[in-house]
């Protein structure tokens, strides 16, 4: 039973295994790393000015996280969906793109110092220090 606004409701649900040609595959260009973006499990995209404003940026600097995988590294390190990442090592990121050839640089066990922004009415910025997984 599922319980919705205060009213109960019975599913049936059905389980059945997907046909083979319906499957996901990785694409050829997944990172080599498991977790993405050098195995922190994260993925960003771009902070667009509507996003901006919504998550109370004042400007559109860096990259959003758009995922960060529950227990991941990048999770345990400290970062958080909707957070931005404004630099790797001090070098500004202003596209996934960016970020993930930062990461790519750094080795297993490397710690990598980001600059990241966290969202709200009063969006504040802080430094992380991520030791990078093996």
């Amino acid at each position: 039973d599922v319980v919705r606004y205060g009213t109960a409701k019975r599913m049936t649900v059905k389980l059945m295994e997907a046909p083979s040609s319906r499957v996901a595959e990785a694409p050829a260009h997944a990172p080599a790393k498991p977790g993405g973006m050098g195995g922190l499990g994260i993925s960003a995209g771009p902070l667009t000015g509507t996003a901006a404003r919504q998550l109370g940026y004042t400007d559109g600097r860096g990259v959003l996280l758009t995922t960060v995988t529950p227990l991941g590294a990048g999770y345990r390190a400290g970062l958080r969906r909707d957070m931005r990442i404004l630099a790797v090592d001090g070098r500004a990121v202003g596209s996934a793109a960016d970020l993930s050839s930062a990461l790519r640089r750094r080795g297993p066990d490397d710690v990598v110092s980001l600059i990241v922004g966290y969202p709200g009415p009063d969006p504040q910025q802080a430094i992380l220090n991520v030791r990078l997984p093996r």
